[in-house]
């Protein structure tokens, strides 16, 4: 038997390692994109619940102002000395409420727009761990009508490396009119 071929030609074999080494490179470039795809669905989730406890939220002030009409005592705070002023919502029963201090009047939160977002995070939303909840009068409210401009402010309270804090507190504007007493 004569052997005609001395050296071993191994393409077949580079080829296919070429061929592993770009699916390799495909693989990681779809793990990426798949990743990128779940940090946002997570944003977008964060975003939704923060929309769905802000809408809520102006909800209540709205039956706080309607309670307010029709009450003997007050059951929402008066706009004058309060403009700029936060005050943490109870919505864990069925009849909403602001909370209120030891001599009986309405315990302000923060002050939001003055930098006391940190204030703000000791008032946690109804049911959640790490997002506060704060009804704020803003200066466009007025005393003479009776008519509150408010913004129900929901943010994140802890930040994470995962992300948590990638969006801005939502602020959702509510209008109501309510005998200042």
């Amino acid at each position: 038997m004569k052997i005609v071929h001395t050296k071993y030609k191994a393409i077949g074999f580079v080829e296919t390692l070429i061929a592993i080494m770009v699916a390799g490179v495909a693989c990681i470039a779809l793990m990426g994109l798949a990743a990128n795809t779940i940090s946002i669905v997570a944003t977008n989730e964060r975003e939704d619940q923060m929309t769905q406890i802000a809408i809520e939220g102006a909800s209540a002030v709205s039956a706080i102002a309607l309670q307010n009409n029709t009450s003997e005592l007050p059951v929402f705070p008066k706009i004058s000395n309060n403009v700029g002023n936060c005050f943490q919502l109870s919505t864990n029963s069925s009849s909403p409420s602001f909370e209120t201090n030891e001599s009986g009047g309405f315990k302000i939160a923060c002050n939001y727009d003055n930098g006391g977002r940190d204030d703000c995070k000791g008032s946690l939303a109804s049911g959640s761990t790490d997002i506060f909840e704060v009804f704020c009068i803003t200066s466009a409210s007025d005393i003479t009508s009776g008519i509150v401009v408010g913004k129900v402010v929901v943010g994140k309270t802890v930040c994470v490396s995962s992300g948590a804090c990638d969006i801005s507190d939502y602020q959702y504007y509510s209008l109501n009119k309510t005998l200042q007493r």
